[in-house]
């Protein structure tokens, strides 16, 4: 009986393990987003001198 609940088990943590990927990732991406636009900035601000 107990073989029958392990593959679900399974499924569950791989999906959990995912969406704990994906929104590690769209966080990073988001600071790096941010980053970058305050780079952005300031090259323009050195340009425009």
């Amino acid at each position: 009986m107990l073989d029958n609940h392990i593959p679900y088990k399974k499924e569950f943590f791989r999906c959990l393990l995912w969406s704990v990927v994906v929104s590690v990732v769209l966080a990073v991406v988001g600071i790096v987003d941010q980053k970058w636009q305050i780079l952005e900035t300031i090259a323009r601000g050195l340009i425009r001198m």
